[in-house]
């Protein structure tokens, strides 16, 4: 029993993690994913050369195939234009989303 648990274990490590989504052209978004994305890159600008500014919390909600996800990688990819991706940080429920987004699960925070 203990070796059938033992071999479980290791077939679920060496389970292919699926790849981070690619970012969204901005003309590619829609109107409420572009509303999302620009709340987020106004407060990157506003907080742009200031030190101890507040912090922007955001949860994206939705059900799947809304495009959450890339949104999110279109949001990672202003923060990587501005040289400032340590100031990103990025969840989901399940590993699966975090690794789509590139991200953490939110109990691994």
């Amino acid at each position: 029993m203990h070796e059938q648990a033992h071999r479980d274990a290791e077939t679920v490590r060496h389970v292919p993690q699926p790849e981070p989504l690619e970012a969204l052209k901005l003309n590619e978004l829609n109107c409420e994913q572009r509303r999302a994305f620009d709340i987020v890159t106004q407060h990157l600008s506003a907080t742009e050369g200031s030190t101890g500014s507040s912090q922007l919390l955001m949860q994206l909600i939705g059900e799947g195939g809304t495009g959450k996800s890339r949104v999110i990688q279109t949001i990672t990819h202003a923060f990587e234009i501005s040289e400032r991706l340590c100031m990103l940080r990025k969840a989901a429920y399940t590993g699966i989303a975090a690794c789509l987004i590139g991200g953490q699960t939110l109990h691994s925070l």
